[in-house]
């Protein structure tokens, strides 16, 4: 009787033969096919966040600037 720690070893062998065999084609691939995705994901929520940062900032800094000096584009935006 195998111990259950061998049989999800197996589980998962099986898993990813057959996630290789649809995705590339391969059963027998060494890569992970969807290992890249995963790391185009964190990058891209990092880059967005990063983005949002840069956003947050220049609307303070733009916010800043039409308290200390109102006009007419910070009032009421620009004119037609």
């Amino acid at each position: 009787m195998y111990s259950r720690q061998e049989q999800v070893h197996a589980h998962r062998f099986v898993i990813r033969r057959i996630k290789n065999a649809l995705i590339l084609g391969e059963p027998d691939a060494l890569d992970l096919p969807l290992a890249r995705a995963g790391a185009a994901l964190i990058g891209g929520l990092f880059l967005v966040g990063l983005l949002l940062v840069g956003l947050f900032v220049y609307g303070q800094i733009k916010h800043d600037q039409c308290f200390a000096q109102p006009t007419i584009d910070c009032v009421s935006g620009p004119q037609q």
